[in-house]
């Protein structure tokens, strides 16, 4: 029997959330029709002209086989796919490799930078700029 009960309530509570989502609906279409803005598509009109219900009855037989119907199935996740790198993209492990010694230090990219200063034990390297690098570096 409190099983049941527990049912009815959440039935209700359902059914007022409901009834306050379609309220607002309605008043954000008046919104919009009073700053005479149009609505973009038929769904928004039709939920403008759906009428608000009072009170609807709760069904205490199936009540729970009604609401496991409305619930929504899990879907499976989709696996993303990442978008194509153009052909003269550089990879990112390629471009943080620390560069050999006879390189000039002004011209290697930041990534370069950060890798150098992580390879010689210099700590708080991350957050700072190219110059930055640059002067920890060669104070190193």
């Amino acid at each position: 029997m409190a099983k049941q009960g527990k049912l009815e309530k959440a039935a209700r509570q359902a059914l007022a959330a409901a009834m306050d989502a379609l309220k607002e609906a309605q008043r954000a279409v008046k919104k919009l029709k009073r700053s005479k803005t149009t609505a973009p598509d038929a769904h928004s009109k039709a939920v403008a002209s759906a009428p608000i219900a009072t009170e609807a009855p709760v069904d205490t037989e199936g009540a729970s086989a009604k609401i496991a119907a409305k619930q929504p199935k899990a879907t499976p996740k989709s696996t993303k796919v990442a978008p194509p790198k153009p052909a003269n993209a550089v990879p990112k492990a390629a471009e943080a490799t620390v560069p050999s010694a006879n390189v000039e230090i002004s011209s290697l990219t930041v990534p370069q930078l950060r890798a150098l200063a992580k390879e010689k034990g210099i700590t708080g390297y991350s957050g700072l700029n190219k110059a930055e690098l640059i002067s920890r570096l060669t104070a190193n």
